[in-house]
């Protein structure tokens, strides 16, 4: 071999390994700049001397190497340098990247429980400057129904300055009192559209798991397989706990879901599909528009709990663990007294 094609392969592993060490800098958050990840792909020159390049092969050897490959065997199974190498490439080519897990794992390798873990087996992976990070639109949501609560409780809390003061000697604050009975108003409906699209989220991601890892799913219906991809929120509720386990709810936890379609979803239809005419009878004769009036704070508070009692049920009934975006949403309801409250 020619001193030059030695040379070649030698730089060809330090670039490789320094893409490598860059990937599991930024998984790290280490990196102040995408100007410092792509110092990996351009830091070697062809004109090194002949003592640098052999210095650099030895130090690839020596630590560098190392330091990647335990950093892979932390975080990953069946990763490699040459994998790291490859999605460099890719994270380089748009400064930032978002994959779903599974079609990571099909490319690159099966993450780590240890590093998965608490977030649903549907989420996204993102490669950015904040370090390695998965998203899901359940962590979404519960970060959404948490910013109305909290905007709903600050626009309760100037309100209630007044609850004991004579209109007289509130009058002159009508624009300013206005302006927080909208804040208010938004947030409670806020609240429940997106209570609502949460569990919808939650019992559609379980769907979508059991879909992909149950061995007898050929088994089910044609009826039970159409809903698991198809189906109305309520079948949804009241169905999928047992397709998912094979075991009906207990007599106390089908209450919790009907009071949860019959106290929460009625406003939760007034708000998606608003209407002046009076529901059909056999879906219960709702009149829309005098429940999209009746939406308040005490409503939205008692939504919230509804929804905390029910994602609980539905994870007990199904032995799985609490996910991390339920146990952000639990923790910050439990801090705040109204959320605790069922009308």
């Amino acid at each position: 071999m020619s001193q030059n094609t030695a040379k070649e392969k030698v730089l060809a592993k330090i670039r490789q390994a320094n893409k490598a060490a860059a990937v599991g800098r930024l998984m790290l958050g280490e990196l102040k700049s995408w100007q410092e990840f792509l110092q990996a792909d351009s830091a070697i020159h062809e004109n090194l001397s002949r003592r640098q390049w052999k210095s650099g092969a030895k130090d690839v050897k020596r630590r560098l190497s190392a330091e990647i490959k335990k950093f892979c065997s932390q975080n990953f199974e069946g990763m490699s340098i040459e994998h790291l190498s490859e999605l460099f490439e890719e994270i380089k080519a748009k400064r930032r990247l978002e994959l779903p897990v599974h079609e990571f794992e099909s490319k690159y390798a099966k993450i780590k429980g240890r590093v998965i873990s608490g977030n649903p087996a549907h989420s996204t992976i993102v490669f950015s400057l904040w370090g390695l990070q998965f998203k899901s639109p359940e962590d979404h949501l519960a970060k959404d129904v948490i910013q109305a609560i909290s905007s709903l409780l600050e626009a309760e809390e100037f309100l209630g300055n007044f609850n004991k003061k004579q209109h007289a000697q509130i009058k002159n604050e009508k624009e300013k009192i206005a302006d927080y009975i909208s804040k208010s108003s938004f947030s409670a409906r806020m609240a429940i559209i997106v209570c609502s699209s949460l569990v919808e989220a939650f019992l559609n991601g379980l769907s979508w798991e059991f879909c992909r890892t149950t061995e007898n799913l050929a088994e089910l219906s044609n009826n039970k397989k159409k809903l698991l991809k198809d189906g109305s929120f309520r079948e949804k509720l009241q169905k999928y706990p047992e397709i998912f386990t094979g075991r009906p709810l207990s007599e106390k936890d089908s209450e919790t879901v009907e009071t949860f379609l019959a106290e929460v979803k009625p406003y939760r239809d007034s708000l998606m599909h608003p209407s002046p005419f009076i529901g059909d009878e056999k879906y219960g004769g709702q009149d829309k528009t005098m429940n999209f009036y009746a939406i308040d704070s005490k409503l939205a508070f008692s939504t919230v709990s509804k929804t905390i009692l029910l994602i609980a049920m539905i994870y007990s009934h199904i032995n799985m663990n609490h996910q991390k975006w339920f146990v952000e949403l639990r923790g910050f309801t439990n801090k705040n007294g109204p959320c605790n409250q069922s009308s």
